[in-house]
């Protein structure tokens, strides 16, 4: 089992006229793992809250920019260092919100999600370690 929290906070000290001055959200992660034999199952659940901010200048509402993320898996361990996996993820954006997948942080994979959109992936592969 794992728990991962998360807190960004973003500030400009001095941020142009119109611009987020300061955006803080809260994030959170809950990760099982289990293994029987050479079976395994996964399930993660993630959570980011909309936040707050403040613009310089006019008001700022950060509702709406929540998400979440449900991820299950299954792996089977064909030798100490090979298995094969399927998985399976979807992440629900609140109306403004734009999480989408994303490789080593960057989701050029992936494109840009629309606002509101509810990216679903599937996944099969195999690792090797050695």
């Amino acid at each position: 089992m794992g728990v991962l929290v998360d807190q960004l906070l973003l500030k400009q000290a001095h941020a142009a006229p119109g611009a987020v001055a300061r955006y803080q959200r809260l994030a959170w992660q809950v990760a099982l793992k289990h293994r029987a034999g050479d079976h395994e199952l996964r399930a993660r659940f993630n959570r980011a809250d909309a936040g707050s901010c403040s613009l310089n200048g006019p008001a700022c509402s950060a509702e709406g920019y929540g998400a979440t993320q449900l991820s299950l898996g299954y792996a089977y361990h064909v030798t100490a260092g090979f298995q094969t996996y399927l998985s399976f993820t979807k992440i629900t954006n609140e109306r403004n919100a734009q999480y989408t997948f994303s490789i080593g942080g960057s989701p050029t994979i992936s494109g840009t999600t629309p606002r509101g959109a509810d990216p679903e992936a599937l996944g099969i592969g195999v690792r090797y370690a050695f």
